[in-house]
């Protein structure tokens, strides 16, 4: 623990992945011999009433669960645990969320469950997609990440990554890039266009909405009198550039707490 690090979190992981068919589904796998792997529910790695037990022990000492979920039995057995036995101050939170039963919505916003999303997944090259297709039932192919619908229902989504962000495919930009269009290049079509956000609302789940998630929206998060001036100066105006030239954006420079941090050399 330091003055910018606090260590109030309890990281788990409820299931593994859909497209390994370990992912936790209330619906099935499909079930072909090819793919004998791919049936059934997937994985719970905890039990109800563990879960249960988890988050109540930890938010009684006052940390927050963040729990790895990608099937939508995953984020119900989180949210069912959170609601019932957690606090809601303590905003626990669900990360990937790749289903979401159409219930635990009101759930999510009614108990403040954070939502941590990441948004370049909202994309599937035609091979991927006719992968996730033979494994999966359609409805859990064509309803997979609602980014759009947290935003309609006012839940404060945030975004993130699995790998370091200057990775290319994790860099900010380039998930604002496919956040907006669904694609992942020019002239691919875009996978649940009805889901896609705009510009703002992406650079709201970049900024504010994980300092919300944080506890740290009253410091951090917006630009306002009385906040610490935490910002990036790029080479171009997300907000109008052209789409595709969002993955290209530069930071020029990097200012903490007021104090310049970062600058490109010139």
């Amino acid at each position: 623990q330091s003055s910018h690090v606090h260590p109030d979190y309890l990281k788990l992981f409820m299931d593994g992945c859909t497209e390994m068919g370990t992912g936790f589904l209330l619906g099935k796998y499909s079930n072909s011999p090819v793919d004998s792997i791919f049936s059934g529910h997937g994985t719970a790695l905890w039990t109800k009433e563990d879960m249960d037990t988890l988050v109540y022990l930890a938010n009684q000492k006052d940390l927050t669960v963040h729990t790895h979920a990608m099937g939508d039995g995953a984020a119900h057995r989180c949210v069912d645990s959170y609601v019932h036995f957690g606090k809601d101050e303590l905003r626990n939170c669900i990360v990937h969320l790749r289903n979401v039963c159409k219930e635990d919505f009101a759930l999510i916003k009614e108990h403040d469950i954070a939502v941590s999303s990441n948004m370049n997944w909202h994309c599937f090259t035609a091979g991927q997609a006719s992968a996730f297709e033979r494994i999966l039932p359609k409805p859990y192919c064509n309803e997979a990440y609602p980014m759009k619908s947290f935003f309609d229902k006012d839940i404060l989504v945030s975004q993130c990554t699995d790998t370091p962000a200057d990775n290319g495919i994790n860099y900010p930009f380039y998930c604002m890039q496919v956040a907006v269009t669904g694609t992942y290049e020019p002239g691919m079509d875009a996978w649940q266009p009805e889901e896609l956000i705009d510009r703002h609302q992406f650079l709201q789940a970049m900024t504010y909405n994980g300092a919300w998630q944080l506890h740290l929206e009253k410091d951090r998060g917006s630009i306002e009198a009385g906040k610490y001036a935490d910002f990036v100066i790029l080479d171009k105006d997300v907000l109008t550039c052209d789409v595709q030239d969002l993955s290209n954006v530069l930071v020029l420079k990097t200012f903490f707490e007021g104090q310049e941090v970062f600058s490109v050399k010139q």
